[in-house]
This record gives structure tokens, C-alpha cells and sequence, in this order.
């Protein structure tokens, strides 16, 4: 929801910032791109759009140090790391080297040009074990459509329209972007349960997509219930009233607020699930 209260604000003010030179390693189909480092995160594939995480990469800051600074603490080297909602692989890239090479990180970002960048991003930084997906994941498996936005790293699935007398935040806001010019629908997006995966090893997810926590989690619950990983996910007031939170409690975790939206779980011992 971060985001998207950004992405709001931004198009409202009719906010845009200056476009870079073009990265002749970044993807051919968008930009121009200009090529930035981010000290001890990595190397950018950066074009003009006013995404928030974009922007704070282009000053040279890592976006969401609290979130690194878990999945330092908690990716362990050697094991499999998963990014969902991985969008350019601000949080992807740290993962990867967190493991290690002889690791695995496994990035979902079902958005086309988000997904370009994201390899593109993979390949500046010379990894090669990161796994990107251009695969939303749910509760079943199967397809999705998913609404997009100008604004980069802003998508959600189009199960069902927003509703806006609804009470949550996030519906209200949801609702306002629906109306912005340039808002469309990608059909036949791959849908799958991270359980169908079948990981190894998992010892940290971090989850960020926009309302649609609780189907990646009731899809997760056997890899979650095996490996019993250390979880970081941004929680809408969809997803709170949806009850993500209690299906980690039911699970054993502990959850810790680490920013006005994100938790962290971390396991304690058997839950009620």
C-alpha cells in the first residue's frame, strides 16, 4: 500500500524526474535507462518513471533498509531466499548476495516491463542464482489478470473491482488509481502456488503485493510449515482484515511491526495450523 499511496500523490501532482542516459545493458524495449550504483546493494537499470523505489535509487539509497537489514539477519548463506512481488530486484539483489553463490533466490514479478528490468538488473550484477519469474503466485493454479499502472512496481490482481465506500485505506486508495488515466488490464498472467515450487532450504520470503498476501500465503503453507522461514510481509488493511496476520500466529510465528505496513514473522514453535 506503500506504493500505492505513492504512486497517488505522484500522478496527482503530476510529479516526473529528469530521464537518465541509456544503459546499453538495460532492457532494448523501454527506457532510456541510466545505469546507477548503489553502495553495498548493487547496480540499476534506472529510466525516468516516478516509481518511489526508482527514486530512492537514483540518490543512491538502498529503498526499505529495514528490510535489508533482515534479510541479513535471516538469509542464510547457502539457502533459498524468495522475492515476491520482486518488481526491479531492489530487495532480489541483496538476497542473492545474502545466500551466496551457493544459494538460490527465487523472484516472482508477474509485471512484463518490471520483470525486464529485473533480469536486465540480475545480469549488471552478474548473478546467476537468481531465479526470475514472470509468475504471479496465489492459493490455486491456473491464470490472473493484473491491473497496471504508469507508475512502475504499482500492479495488483483483478479478481474482483475496488470498492469505494469500503471502509479499508486500502480499498479508497485502490479505488482513486482505478480512476487514473492509462490504468489497464494484462489478461492470462501464469498463476501458481509457491508449494508447487517444491523449495529446499527456504529460510526467508519477503512478500509485497499491493492486497493479495493471504492466497500467496494459504499457497505457501507447506513450504512455510516445513522450512518455517523467517517471513517479511507488507500488510494492507485488506490483508489485516483478510487475517494475514493470524494465519502466521496460527502457524507459530511472532510478528514484529519493522514500518507503518510491514511485519516480520519469525517462527517460535507449533501453532495452531
Amino acid at each position: 500500500m506503500r506504493r500505492m499511496m505513492l504512486l497517488l500523490l505522484t500522478l496527482l501532482a503530476g510529479g516526473a524526474w529528469a530521464a537518465g542516459s541509456t544503459g546499453s545493458q538495460c532492457p532494448a524495449d523501454y527506457g532510456p535507462y541510466e545505469v546507477v550504483e548503489v553502495p553495498q546493494v548493487g547496480k540499476f537499470c534506472l529510466d525516468d518513471n516516478p516509481s518511489a523505489v526508482k527514486v530512492v535509487l537514483r540518490r543512491g539509497k538502498p529503498w526499505a533498509p529495514f528490510i535489508l537489514d533482515r534479510v541479513r539477519e535471516y538469509a542464510v548463506p547457502g539457502s533459498t531466499a524468495i522475492d515476491v512481488g520482486a518488481h526491479i530486484g531492489s530487495i532480489a539483489i541483496p538476497m542473492a548476495t545474502a545466500v551466496g553463490e551457493e544459494g538460490s533466490v527465487y523472484a516472482f514479478e508477474p509485471d512484463a516491463k518490471s520483470q525486464a528490468e529485473l533480469v536486465a538488473n540480475l545480469a549488471l550484477n552478474q548473478l546467476d542464482n537468481v531465479h526470475a519469474l514472470k509468475i504471479a503466485l496465489g492459493e490455486n493454479a491456473g491464470t490472473v489478470s493484473l491491473r497496471t499502472t504508469p507508475v512502475d512496481g504499482i500492479s495488483w490482481v483483478a479478481e474482483d473491482a475496488p470498492d469505494p465506500a469500503a471502509e479499508s485505506d486500502f480499498e479508497r486508495i485502490r479505488s482513486a488509481v482505478e480512476r487514473l488515466p492509462d490504468v489497464k488490464t494484462v489478461d492470462d498472467i501464469d498463476l501458481r502456488t509457491l508449494d508447487s515450487f517444491d523449495l529446499e532450504n527456504v529460510t526467508f520470503i519477503k512478500i509485497d503485493v499491493e492486497g493479495y498476501g493471504v492466497p500467496i500465503l494459504r499457497g505457501a503453507s507447506k513450504t512455510i510449515r516445513k522450512w518455517h522461514p523467517a517471513i517479511v510481509i507488507e500488510v494492507s488493511t485488506q490483508e489485516r482484515d483478510q487475517g494475514a496476520l493470524e494465519i502466521l500466529e496460527a502457524e507459530g510465528y511472532v510478528l514484529e511491526a519493522i514500518s507503518a505496513a510491514d511485519y516480520l514473522a519469525v517462527w517460535r514453535g507449533p501453532g495452531d495450523g
